[in-house]
């Protein structure tokens, strides 16, 4: 297609423009911008054609404990049945898998909560791993690589234990926001952002920091925070409030 696109001079392709953008008749041009812009389209549609086909994409996260509770539940596709249904139905896949076998499996059976597939030949993907008494399940396409998954698992896990120290599931249940926010950091509309734990956990630390002093300055009576005085110098709650009563530091 480039080769084909660096043959046409500027004046053609703003015909080919005008008969595909404004809607012009094919027949007020004459034989050569017809036939660019018949090829011109059809090179498109195969273009966009291809890039649907090779797309890959991550159709949900979910974190599970080894009773089916689920801890974490991310979706990037609309469903057709309640979350607490598919979360059931994914844990009994996996639960129900023997140790030795490999950690991912084909899941025709998300038919029904995420809608059929238009190839016969392609079906929902589940891959997981278990840490202790946390199974971190993704669910994908058939074009996704399985052991890029299970690597970014790994990421996702690490950049877990970064955050609260030795991930367990009680940071999960008291720190939701957090770990949905890192992987916020890693995953966005079921694409991959960044897979560099270094870059992740700078980006959440950042995240942390102007969280807390946005909670400073907005509850400066808060026990064990420090508002900011005129000057941008810590104070104590003891402080602020003197300050307020005699005056100083008022506009």
């Amino acid at each position: 297609m480039l080769e084909f696109v660096s043959r046409i001079s500027v004046a053609e392709l703003v015909i080919i423009e005008r008969i595909a953008v404004c809607g012009r008749k094919k027949s007020q041009f004459g034989p050569r911008a017809r036939y660019l812009s018949s090829r011109f389209i059809l090179l498109v549609k195969v273009s966009n054609e291809h890039r649907t086909l090779s797309c890959k994409m991550i159709h949900g996260v979910l974190i599970f404990n080894t009773s089916g509770v689920a801890r974490l539940t991310k979706f990037y596709t609309p469903l057709h049945q309640s979350p607490q249904t598919l979360v059931q139905k994914i844990f009994s896949l996996v639960s129900s898998r023997p140790p030795g076998l490999c950690n991912f499996l084909d899941a025709p059976e998300l038919e029904a909560f995420l809608g059929p597939k238009k190839k016969d030949d392609e079906r929902w993907r589940v891959v997981y791993r278990s840490y202790a008494t946390l199974h971190f399940v993704f669910v994908v396409d058939g074009a996704e690589s399985e052991l890029g998954i299970l690597d970014l698992i790994q990421v996702f896990v690490e950049s877990l234990d970064r955050t609260f120290e030795n991930v367990c599931e009680l940071d999960l249940v008291f720190h939701f926001d957090e770990a949905h926010h890192i992987l916020a950091e890693i995953i966005q509309g079921g694409l991959v952002l960044e897979t560099n734990i270094e870059e992740i956990d700078a980006s959440v630390h950042q995240a942390t920091k102007a969280r807390k002093e946005s909670f400073a300055s907005a509850n400066p009576l808060a026990l064990g925070v420090g508002g900011l005085g005129v000057r941008g110098v810590n104070q104590t709650p003891l402080g602020w409030l003197t300050g307020k009563l005699t005056g100083v530091g008022v506009r």
